[in-house]
């Protein structure tokens, strides 16, 4: 493969990393998390991240210009690609906002740390959603359809 090649593609996964990164929502997420539709949706992360010029519209420059950015802050032996360590730091660095709102919904009282009991709740928590039929453990057949079902055996969508 030709280095022009491997660079436009490591630079298209690095795009299509980033404007990942920026388009999840924790919907569903194992700890409990609220999906980002509820706070204006993806695509106002999407505008938040990439709309430099703040006229409310990204244009192909604006992504490029983006992904420039994260090259030249995150390819730190400055080869052209990013290595899985050098990944890292930008796949860390979009989600850490996750990480902090996972925080504050575990620390229940808004100390800012997370005791014993708060994880217990959490967990708790999980059990109960999770453990579809009661036993006390969550095993495969209560992770089947798991999101899709209340343990009453309801349809999610018909309880909107």
């Amino acid at each position: 493969m030709k280095k022009s090649t491997k660079l436009l593609t490591a630079a298209s996964v690095i795009v299509l990393g980033i404007a990942t990164v920026a388009g999840t929502g924790m919907a569903n997420s194992r700890w409990g998390g609220h999906g980002m539709q509820q706070h204006g949706g993806h695509g106002m992360r999407m505008m938040d991240r990439f709309d430099s010029n703040g006229d409310g519209k990204v244009t192909a420059e604006e992504m490029s210009a983006a992904r420039d950015k994260a090259m030249a802050d995150y390819d730190s032996n400055k080869d052209g690609k990013l290595s899985i360590d050098e990944f890292q730091g930008l796949w860390l660095e979009h989600m850490r906002s996750r990480m902090v709102r996972a925080f504050q919904h575990i620390d229940s009282d808004g100390d800012a740390t997370i005791t014993q009991a708060e994880m217990t709740g959490l967990m708790q928590r999980m059990m109960s959603r999770m453990d579809r039929n009661n036993d006390g453990a969550i095993s495969k057949d209560d992770m089947r359809g798991s999101g899709r079902h209340h343990k009453d055996g309801d349809d999610h969508k018909k309880r909107r």
